[in-house]
Order: structure tokens, then sequence, then C-alpha cells
């Protein structure tokens, strides 16, 4: 087994792609091993310094954060980092309620999060997601109805379209945390780097 202190791991857990996308950039900028969390053997977290998890999210929530949870045991010991991905831009103030409410005060305290934007593609959607963006569809629909103007039947379009906002770029301050910490042992638990507001 490797004793190597600053061993660093990311879990993932994607849906559509976007998540895994960014863990894999992240994965490779900082010589990480990395996991799809559905097969991760959780024994092997004894391994790691350092452990970043990333989730898609999912009506406001961090879709699959119970693995945290389930195994803050040992995680509590350990330098962790949470990126969420979704359609929300990272200035967003629903991006820090959406921490709030997926992390229990106990780990927000201790944890590094960040949030991360990534792709919307309605038609790649499986049914359940489609019923759940009906609504903001009908609002688009009655919006080119009743205003039948260019902009409002562009805004539709792009909803039907491919749009892909992730960006590898997006990961630096992450790849910044992971190497402060392995210089110095990093920032200090419980920061979100890329909200001051926060």
């Amino acid at each position: 087994m490797d004793q190597n202190p600053k061993k660093v791991v990311v879990l993932y857990w994607t849906k559509y792609g976007s998540t895994r996308r960014y863990a894999q950039w992240i994965a490779d900028r900082t010589h990480a091993d990395l996991f799809d969390v559905s097969t991760f053997d959780k024994s092997l977290l004894a391994e790691y310094a350092v452990v970043l998890f990333g989730s898609p999210v999912f009506l406001g929530r961090l879709r699959y954060i119970r693995f945290v949870k389930r195994n803050w045991g040992i995680l509590s010991t350990k330098r962790v980092i949470i990126f969420g991905v979704s359609g929300i831009p990272p200035d967003d103030p629903r991006q820090e309620k959406m921490f709030q409410t997926s992390l229990p005060d106990e780990i927000r305290s201790k944890v590094t999060c960040f949030p991360l934007r990534g792709a919307f593609h309605y038609g790649e959607l499986s049914l359940l997601d489609k019923m759940l963006m009906s609504g903001p569809r009908i609002r688009l629909q009655i919006e080119v109805w009743t205003k039948r103007n260019q902009e409002a039947r562009e805004r539709m379009a792009r909803f039907f379209s491919l749009l892909d906002w992730t960006s590898e770029a997006a990961i630096e301050p992450i790849v910044a945390t992971i190497d402060r910490i392995s210089e110095n042992g990093g920032p200090a638990l419980g920061t979100h780097e890329t909200h001051s507001s926060w």
C-alpha cells in the first residue's frame, strides 16, 4: 500500500458526462488517481491524504453526496474538496445555497467547495429529466407565442441545442488548491475559494 501522505484521489459520479470530464481534467493535471465512485472500494480511502469528490447537481442538490456523508468518519481526517457541476454560472448566489442544502454544517465547515458549470442538451435527457424540465420549456414557448420577437425565438432554439459550458480553465482554482496542499498543507478547511462572498 502506498503511504505517500500527499496522495490524491478524484472520485466522481456523472449522469450525462460533464462531471466525468472535469474529474478527468483534474486527475490529469494533478496526477491523481481517478475512480467512478459507483465502482470505488471505499476501504481504499485510507491510502489518500486528499480526496476530491465531484457530483452533478440535480434539483438544486449534489446528486450523489451520500457517499461523502456515509464515509465522513474517515473523510473527516483528510483534506476534502467537493466540486458540483450544474448549468448555473459559478458566481450565481444559488450555488452557495446548493452547497448549504446538500451538506450538513458539520461537513460543509470542513471541506472546500467549488461550483463548476457543465453542459445541457435537452435531446439527451432521460424521460424523467425532460418531464422535470417541462416547466422552463413551457415558459419559453409561451414567451415565443406572446412576444413574437427574435430574442425569444433564439432562447427557445438554445434550449433545444447543446449548451456546453465545460472549460478546462475552470479547474484552475482546484488545481491551485491541490498544489498548495501538496506544498504546505494548503488553505484552511471549509473555504470556498471561488466565491469571496461566501
